[in-house]
């Protein structure tokens, strides 16, 4: 910002009261002062910027756009799950460097080869793509080459989460079954700690019967 140093030392001597009228903070607006310099009958003022909250950016609105989950976690909202997810892809293309993209999908590749799912994915390739489509948006573009077999990964993902949050150790057609096997085994055991009670408490009375 460049101003007249002699409005400056006007607007300087009234800052204090104008701040408090727009509920700024003084302290905080000195602090973010980089320079000061006087050039001739002006003063040059450079501040350190304010980051834009993403919701509010043109590139982070488009992430927002396109916020659908491939698998949402329980017991989290999914709209946080959704904005959260959005700020990463945000930082991902235009905060980070190459290799934080890249280390994230050799991450996704180590998964899809974990669980058996049929891939086309190249890490470093897709990294290149991706960045490249970034910075030519107007130009076409063939194809991302980040092609895998989504159902397949969906249903290994389905049935995880049914084993970790909805856990079924017995199926259907044998509950039945092992209940009564327990309930047998359960009274076959009670009967032979009577029978054993029953006979020792025999032999108890016939010792001391012999005893007198």
């Amino acid at each position: 910002m460049r101003i007249l140093s002699a409005d400056y030392k006007k607007l300087s001597n009234k800052s204090k009261s104008v701040l408090d009228i727009l509920g700024l903070d003084a302290e905080k607006l000195g602090k973010r002062l980089i320079s000061k310099k006087e050039m001739g009958d002006s003063t040059e003022i450079l501040f350190q910027g304010i980051e834009v909250h993403p919701q509010y950016d043109e590139k982070m609105c488009i992430f927002l756009e396109n916020k659908s989950l491939f698998s949402s976690l329980h017991n989290i909202p999914e709209r946080k799950q959704e904005y959260e997810n959005a700020v990463k892809r945000y930082n991902l293309l235009y905060k980070d460097n190459q290799d934080s993209l890249l280390n994230s999908l050799k991450r996704l590749d180590v998964l899809l080869k974990k669980y058996n799912i049929e891939t086309q994915i190249i890490p470093k390739q897709l990294t290149k793509d991706v960045f490249y489509y970034r910075d030519h948006q107007q130009e076409p573009l063939n194809e991302i080459r980040n092609t895998y077999e989504r159902n397949r990964l969906k249903e290994k993902f389905e049935t995880l989460d049914r084993l970790f949050y909805k856990p079924n150790y017995l199926h259907p057609s044998i509950t039945i079954i092992f209940i009564g096997v327990v309930i047998g085994v359960w009274i076959i055991l009670l009967l032979l700690y009577l029978i054993w009670s029953v006979r020792n408490r025999k032999l108890i009375t016939g010792n001391v019967k012999e005893k007198e």
